[in-house]
């Protein structure tokens, strides 16, 4: 009798299983042609920004999905990148910032709402506004200013502040500070009486066994290290075609992007962020501090849907999925992780030279949750390339500068020309109404079209300006003449933002930066100018004037010089 019932309840499970197993066997195949994918990609990715080597990790809360390597972690030696590469991750280590600083928090070590000079009495900063605490940090709401580039990240950088000021309220705006971070280290380390090195090692990588990973970029790992990448010219918009140089290695120390990781320790530390701050064996935050670790603290969008907590960025989804992330860039590297904390997945990429670490992470997200869910995988992005520009016609035309010189483009097909005499050269599409064209003569800035209501009435080249047929505003402009001192190339010694360009154009000054990008800067004073159109800590103060040019620039404490070619 006790066969007979088991063999009618095999029977009777039978079906399950087999509809079990079957289903695994589709999500499997699903999950590997999400993974093919993937692959196809990256490897396309890659081509188009000439990348030497990235990994790229999928994780689920208990073990490694997929794991992928493509190129070369030394373009010298040939020798491949794998699973075991290290990178240096740049800012994702401000989320490891952000976890030991909520432990001690969570100890009730450091009251994050107490003002800093509680902690380190000696902070100050020039302020009209309520003290600045550990919360405002660790959010990049504090309004201080991003970088101090021409210190080395020390406690000096945090000293430094005092000859700052504040740009609104602490709380109120968000505006990105690496110095917040590396100030945040130095909180860290003076109540703890550790170096950021022992404290990350201890609280955060031994428990989570990331055995790999080195908490802070010494010479002493150098030869462990990915060798960095970059392109040739420091001084205008990148461009795959560019030859690629070593990146300079240099020690970092501070707590805004200090730590080289690979990518399966990478993994472990996503593991621990899907399982709501544990690892086996181990609690790293409790369920207070990872709430507060993913919490909203200031809103990125108009829309709601995009936050910043403590060192992540946290995205609601239309869908009810909550992705947590973060971006990393240092000289020579880049990175990106996004967990899906909602479906449980998380993705590491990264890259050791020009890249988009950031896209390949996304498309893996999108593909692997999709094979997951049993939807219909993501398509190939469109790879066509820059060159193709749907809408080329909208900017074909004849332009003229307030002295009579002309400038063309015409528009063939799917694809834009700037003639100019007997020059005919393609454009690329860099977002917007920008236009990058890869030729010695007209590389340096973007063609910036303007428009109105009607169409396209204007371009502009850097300081060169044309208008159209149509342009019915006006050609001369007024401002003072000690403006005409300023335009020039800048530069200084320091390997993040190395040089920067002043221009005028139509009455009005412009700071562009190597990416290309211009940012209007509005006179404050005589010679002392904020950067941006809306309140910010960013300033630019010209000086030292010799036969009718300035010959220095301090932004932001960092002095630039007058440079020429």
């Amino acid at each position: 009798m006790f066969t007979l019932f088991i063999m009618n309840r095999i029977i009777l499970i039978l079906p399950f299983l087999i509809f079990t197993f079957v289903n695994c066997d589709i999500e499997r195949d699903e999950l590997h042609r999400a993974y093919d994918l993937i692959d196809r990609y990256v490897v396309q990715l890659n081509e188009q920004h000439n990348t030497p080597g990235m990994v790229l990790i999928v994780t689920d809360p208990e073990n490694i999905m997929h794991t992928s390597a493509y190129g070369y972690e030394d373009v010298k030696t040939r020798s491949p990148v794998s699973a075991s590469t290290i990178f240096q991750i740049g800012s994702i280590s401000k989320s490891f910032t952000s976890i030991a600083l909520l432990q001690l928090y969570e100890e009730g070590i450091i009251d994050v709402d107490a003002p800093l000079t509680e902690y380190l009495p000696w902070f100050s900063i020039r302020t009209d506004y309520d003290p600045i605490t550990a919360r405002h940090l660790a959010a990049h709401t504090a309004g201080i200013p991003r970088d101090r580039d021409d210190i080395p990240p020390s406690w000096y950088s945090a000293y430094a502040l005092r000859e700052r000021i504040t740009a609104a309220p602490p709380g109120e705006r968000y505006s990105y500070s690496n110095i917040g971070y590396q100030t945040l280290g130095v909180l860290l380390e003076s109540v703890l009486e550790k170096k950021y090195s022992r404290i990350i090692q201890t609280s955060i990588l031994e428990p989570l066994g990331m055995d790999d990973t080195a908490p802070v970029i010494i010479n002493d790992i150098r030869p462990r290290l990915a060798a960095g990448y970059t392109y040739l010219y420091d001084d205008r918009p990148s461009h795959p075609d560019h030859p690629l140089v070593e990146a300079a290695f240099f020690e970092y120390t501070a707590a805004d992007g200090s730590i080289a990781s690979t990518a399966e320790d990478m993994a472990k530390y996503m593991r621990m962020i899907l399982n709501r701050g544990n690892a086996p064996g181990s609690e790293i935050l409790t369920t207070g501090g990872f709430n507060a670790f993913t919490g909203h603290e200031i809103r990125l969008d108009e829309e709601g849907k995009e936050f910043y907590g403590y060192g992540v960025r946290i995205s609601e989804r239309e869908d009810g999925r909550t992705i947590i992330s973060h971006g990393g860039g240092m000289v020579g590297y880049r990175a990106m992780m996004i967990v899906d904390i909602t479906k449980g997945i998380g993705v590491f990429a990264a890259v050791n030279g020009p890249g988009d670490p950031g896209s390949a992470a996304q498309f893996a997200l999108d593909a692997v949750y999709a094979a997951s869910a049993g939807n219909v995988l993501p398509s190939l992005p469109d790879v066509r390339g820059l060159s193709v520009i749907d809408n080329a016609n909208e900017y074909e035309g004849t332009f003229v500068s307030p002295g009579g010189e002309e400038i063309r483009f015409e528009a063939v097909n799917s694809s834009l020309y700037l003639i100019r005499n007997d020059l005919k050269v393609q454009l690329e599409h860099r977002g917007g109404d920008r236009f990058y064209a890869n030729h010695p003569g007209f590389n340096v800035y973007f063609f910036t079209f303007t428009r109105d209501d009607n169409g396209v009435r204007e371009v502009s080249y850097g300081p060169e300006w044309y208008t159209g047929d149509e342009y019915d505003g006006p050609i001369t402009f007024e401002y003072p003449d000690r403006w005409n001192f300023y335009p020039g190339h800048y530069r200084t010694q320091n390997p993040w933002t190395n040089n920067f360009r002043i221009f005028l154009r139509k009455g009005e000054l412009y700071i562009v930066h190597p990416s290309g990008f211009e940012i209007l800067l509005s006179e404050i004073e005589p010679d002392l100018f904020g950067i941006g159109d809306e309140p910010t800590a960013e300033r630019l103060r010209f000086d030292t004037v010799i036969d009718g040019k300035t010959l220095r620039a301090n932004y932001s404490g960092v002095y630039f010089y007058r440079v020429l070619k």
